[in-house]
């Protein structure tokens, strides 16, 4: 298979299972067959690859033994600037791992399909010459109340709540304003970075602190968790996931 990824030319991985790594590197080489391919089975390993030489790409499992990937990924920004790509088992370490600013999140058994749209994404990042997302201007969304008109900052906006003929605003100072005017009339005004999880509420993603392992609850960090309805449920996670990897 002729290799479009020019940039991913160097690779560690970082699993302590063989098979798993026997089966990682046997598609990562279909897919990119004039790349170098390293394995680390420890963290330890790991350290002294990336020392030896700085690699274009790293695809590593979570856990190792004892040992929690995400816990020394966090901890060590020189790798800040290498993308990443996490595997695992456990879908409840999407959210984390998308935290981390990962490029993408793959369940185990990889699948060949997926992991070459993480390649294409990483390629494109690379030829862009940036990893990091463009962060966010803060804005302000202009609501009128009884009394008022306020201009509240969208980034300290936890979430909006329909009440009939009116919104429900959340701050992250659990301060809540209502307005007498529906959900739906602030929707388009948001940005990218809010998602509506079911039919009366839209979150900030930047709120989001877990996910239930059958996608049904988002839990807020120091917020009530909100429910994600049946029918929103793919399309709340593909926004959740574009959003945790700097696609929004």
């Amino acid at each position: 298979m002729k290799s479009d990824f020019t940039h991913l030319n160097d690779i560690i991985i970082l699993e302590d299972t063989i098979v798993d790594f026997t089966f990682l590197q046997r598609i990562t080489q279909k897919l990119l067959p004039y790349a170098s391919i390293r394995h680390a089975h420890s963290i330890e390993r790991f350290r002294q690859l990336f020392e030896q030489a700085r690699p274009t790409l790293i695809i590593c499992d979570i856990e190792l033994g004892h040992e929690n990937s995400l816990d020394f990924f966090n901890s060590n920004q020189i790798l800040e600037d290498t993308p990443l790509i996490i595997t695992s088992n456990h879908p409840e370490f999407a959210v984390p791992a998308f935290r981390l600013k990962a490029f993408h999140y793959l369940e185990k058994p990889v699948k060949m399909t997926e992991l070459s749209e993480a390649f294409e994404r990483i390629e494109s990042h690379y030829k862009a010459r940036t990893f990091t997302p463009v962060p966010q201007n803060s804005h302000n969304l202009m609501v009128n109340t009884d009394k008022f008109i306020s201009f509240l900052n969208m980034d300290e906006i936890v979430q909006l709540t329909a009440d009939g003929p009116y919104t429900h605003i959340r701050q992250e100072n659990g301060k809540i304003t209502i307005v007498s005017k529906n959900l739906g009339s602030y929707e388009a005004k948001l940005p990218a970075y809010f998602v509506r999880v079911n039919k009366s509420v839209i979150i900030n993603m930047r709120f989001v602190d877990r996910i239930r392992k059958d996608n049904t609850v988002i839990e807020l960090r120091d917020h009530p968790p909100v429910e994600i309805s049946v029918r929103r449920k793919v399309e709340v996670m593909e926004q959740i996931k574009k959003f945790f990897a700097g696609e929004l």
